[in-house]
């Protein structure tokens, strides 16, 4: 064989002429790489000649394109759409203001793994927002992944107990008794999974970084009727964890869900739930154990 996967130069078809990268003979191979330097400058010779300034002024400034956009139309790299405004001293866009055209075309998005270690594609939205949104409790609010830039808001999520930085020092916040559950279920739903394990039992299991929000999350639970539990610390990283087992899985099942509707949980848990629930729809320990249920009666005075 002339090279490990060829039987000769797959242009000239020599074999006396050794062979250097991509079945191609040494002279071959010069000759590929020249015509492609060649294409590349001829390409960037293209798109010179359309990359003025009128050009980018239209297109850039005042249709707001992308680079990416730019430079597919030009058939060249975004770098090269770059240099030329640069060259023709076209204003840039600050971060703000390309995140804004980018967010508006649905071009930012992130990996996120969520309580069953599934990683999913979240896109970020341009929204209107409320920001009084946070000034008043209520149990109501679908689920959403959100950034927020507005200091109104920010300051109202620090007084309703929210830190920068969260993950590994945030405490359990102060909430009025009947809406415990329902933020309860929403971190259950970010930070939490539910499964059956080899035997067809069911789990339920959190976990968080901050050992004091874990501790307030169970003393809330353990209020509310389900069983005392150990806080185990995870061998492989800074996190605490504890889990529900068998029947404890069916009266979390009704804390969580009990009147509420499918707009404010995330489905596939619920269902995971659900499924555990009926596994258990006989069991003695639900009327012993029933979960205490706070309804909307707080009186703010």
């Amino acid at each position: 064989m002339w090279s490990k996967k060829f039987e000769r130069c797959q242009d000239c078809g020599t074999t006396e002429t050794k062979h250097l990268a991509r079945g191609l003979c040494v002279h071959c191979y010069q000759r590929d790489i020249e015509a492609r330097h060649k294409e590349a400058d001829r390409q960037r010779w293209i798109a010179a000649r359309t990359l003025t300034k009128d050009y980018l002024m239209e297109e850039y400034v005042l249709k707001k394109k992308s680079l990416s956009e730019i430079a597919k139309e030009c058939n060249c790299t975004r770098q090269y759409v770059y240099k030329m405004i640069k060259h023709h001293h076209v204003p840039t866009r600050s971060l703000s203001d390309a995140r804004q055209i980018a967010l508006k075309e649905h071009k930012v998005s992130f990996e996120h793994q969520n309580g069953d270690s599934e990683t999913v594609i979240i896109t970020h939205e341009a929204q209107r927002l409320n920001d009084k949104f946070f000034s008043t409790w209520s149990s109501d609010g679908e689920v959403y992944y959100v950034q927020i830039n507005v200091s109104k808001v920010y300051d109202d999520l620090l007084n309703l107990g929210l830190i920068p930085n969260k993950s590994l020092t945030m405490r359990f916040p102060e909430i009025r008794r009947e809406y415990v559950r329902h933020f309860i279920r929403g971190c259950w739903d970010g930070d939490g999974s539910v499964f059956f394990d080899r035997a067809g039992r069911p789990v339920a299991h959190y976990v968080s970084g901050s050992l004091k929000f874990v501790e307030g999350m169970l003393e809330q639970l353990k209020e509310a009727g389900l069983s005392e539990r150990t806080i185990h610390k995870n061998k492989h990283s800074s996190s605490y964890y504890f889990k529900f087992f068998g029947p404890q899985c069916k009266l979390l099942y009704e804390y969580f869900y009990k009147d509420v509707g499918p707009a404010l949980y995330l489905e596939r848990k619920h269902g995971l739930f659900r499924k555990s629930a009926l596994l258990y729809e006989n069991d003695p320990q639900r009327a012993s154990s029933a979960p205490v249920i706070m309804e909307a009666r707080y009186d703010p005075t």
